[in-house]
């Protein structure tokens, strides 16, 4: 059995920070630069695309919104149309009938 062993080890956390850090983040860029180049995605268009995409959302985001409180305002209005068509059929009822 060998008994040494790497006093790096001892601290992993300072280990991980000096050494280890970097080359994960290089592997993980290569590891995606290689998934974008084999996948064939134009990076500059797809921004393009999702900025566009997030536009068209936020317009239909806003219409739901306007049409929401467009059909809100005539429900609440024809209530009221409504309202007053009862008070003013009990006022021409009351008034043929003498109620």
């Amino acid at each position: 059995m060998n008994s040494e062993y790497n006093e790096e080890l001892l601290e992993p956390l300072k280990y991980y920070n000096e050494h280890l850090r970097d080359n994960f983040k290089s592997a993980v860029e290569d590891y995606f630069q290689n998934l974008v180049e084999e996948s064939g995605v134009d990076i500059e268009k797809n921004h393009e695309l999702m900025k566009q995409y997030e536009d068209v959302s936020n317009r239909v985001n806003h219409l739901k919104s306007n049409y929401r409180l467009c059909s809100l305002l005539k429900k609440t209005a024809l209530w009221r149309y409504r309202g007053l068509f009862i008070l003013d059929g009990k006022r021409i009822f009351s008034r043929l009938y003498k109620c």
